[in-house]
């Protein structure tokens, strides 16, 4: 505190002077800008790019929005499209909070990168489960977002499903399916849903996991002594994902797909792709 003093008396003490003067002002009008920034919203968002601090806001607001608002509101479906135990699942990580993940950032990094989105591109997630994801979007000045899951307890989320999007054609910019469509054992029907409302020339972007040396059976089995066992339909590489879209597919700007190179253990792929109609 005692620097910051004695810097400003020293300004002030020779601010009579003219050409100091002149050479302070650009200092001072830069000053005076970053304060300006300091009490902006947007300076609070982008402290959410920091981990932890994305994480403890998430934490509090899922608390205030179960505990203290409208509670965990549920999407009422018999779709056979939906992979059993979906819900369950989810409500499990949720209410044990397992459900943060860094691994988002290999499809939002590269999404965030592509110059035809802009800050106010109308983007939809797609299973956010929480509202980490879209934090994480508004950290770097994205505001015009709407969630869609199968439960939700935020006011970004909307409560459908992902084979029958409660939204019109061509509603957004941009669709992102991250860590999504292992929930489902249809893909192809949610594949088509996220082309319908995605706009011409929009983007897709997909994340998921890959496992090495998977075996079908072997997890068919594994999952009959699981109450919480999802019987999605399991893709397991970007090249089968983007199998899924067909003709829909324009530009692909970002494939990424580790399967090659990790092979002792799980790792993330990617797409994002532009959207041909």
């Amino acid at each position: 505190m005692n620097i910051f003093l004695i810097g400003f008396q020293w300004i002030f003490r020779y601010v009579a002077d003219k050409s100091l003067a002149d050479t302070l002002r650009p200092f001072l009008i830069q000053f005076l800008g970053q304060v300006t920034t300091l009490l902006s919203p947007q300076f609070w968002f982008e402290l959410m790019k920091v981990d932890f601090i994305r994480f403890l806001v998430t934490g509090i607001r899922l608390h205030y929005f179960t505990n203290l608002e409208g509670g965990i509101r549920f999407h009422e479906s018999e779709d056979q499209s939906i992979a059993n135990n979906a819900v369950k699942w989810n409500l499990k990580a949720l209410q044990e909070f397992t459900c943060l993940h860094d691994r988002i950032k290999t499809l939002f990094y590269a999404f965030m990168s592509v110059q035809s989105i802009s800050k106010e591109s109308r983007i939809l997630v797609v299973g956010p489960r929480v509202e980490d994801d879209l934090l994480l979007l508004k950290a770097y000045g994205y505001h015009n977002f709407r969630g869609l899951d199968l439960m939700s307890y935020s006011p970004w989320v909307d409560v459908g499903d992902m084979h029958k999007m409660p939204y019109e054609d061509n509603s957004f910019d941009a669709v992102l399916l991250p860590w999504v469509l292992v929930y489902s054992k249809t893909p192809d029907i949610a594949a088509k849903e996220a082309i319908r409302v995605c706009k011409k020339n929009g983007i897709v972007g997909i994340g998921a996991e890959h496992y090495p040396n998977f075996n079908l059976e072997e997890h068919l089995e594994k999952g009959k002594n699981s109450e919480y066992f999802v019987d999605g339909k399991v893709i397991n590489t970007a090249e089968e994902h983007l199998s899924l879209f067909g003709n829909s597919i324009g530009k692909i700007f970002f494939l990424h797909d580790m399967g090659e190179f990790i092979k002792d253990r799980m790792s993330n792929t990617a797409v994002l792709f532009s959207v041909n109609k």
